[in-house]
This record gives structure tokens, sequence and C-alpha cells, in this order.
């Protein structure tokens, strides 16, 4: 019926992901404003963050697949919550360091 190891993958997928977009969402509060551009802020609020976007989307419809399919149980769908979630915290963190990137270093001060 429902594998174990797949809802071990799952679950590990949704732990290491949880983890890594917190971690970029902190960042990006505890570094606000950027005040100067700095390669290493940028890859990591632009490039770090739309990977992790794009890896909770893919996770998601696996869970969707995975339920509609049966290989899962549908109390994975619990998860979608959180996934919205985490998408919301990515994308202010990006449009915040584009914000910040846009009005103080950017524009003539």
């Amino acid at each position: 019926m429902w594998s174990p190891r797949i809802q071990l993958a799952l679950a590990t997928s949704v732990l290491v992901l949880s983890v890594a977009s917190l971690y970029v969402v902190l960042q990006s509060g505890s570094d606000e404003p950027y005040w100067y551009f700095k390669e290493s802020d940028a890859i990591l609020q632009i490039g770090v963050a739309m990977i992790l976007m794009l890896l909770w989307v893919q996770l998601a419809a696996g869970i969707g697949i995975g339920v509609v399919r049966r290989r899962i149980s549908r109390w994975w769908i619990l998860t979608f919550p959180w996934v919205i979630i985490s998408e919301i915290g990515l994308s202010y963190s990006s449009r915040g360091y584009l914000g910040d990137i846009a009005h103080y270093v950017t524009q003539p001060q």
C-alpha cells in the first residue's frame, strides 16, 4: 500500500527544504536593509531562493500525484499549507532584496 521508503523520502525532503528556506528567510531579515550590492547576497536571495521555490513546487506536485495514485497517504495533503507559507516567505525575501537594491544601490542618493 503506502511505501515507508517513499514516506521517509518525502519527510526528509520537507525537512531539508524547510530548514533551507528558513535559513534564507532569516538571513534576509537579519541583513536588511541591503545598502550595497554583494554578490553572495544576490546568489542567496535570488538564486537559492528561486531554486528552493522550484523544489517546493515539485515536491507539492509529487505529493499530489502520489495521493491521487494512492501511493502515499492522503494526510500528506496537509503539507500544502506549509508549501504555500514557504513559497510566500521566499518570494518576500527575494522581493525585499530587489527592492532594497533598487532603492539604495541603483538610485542616485
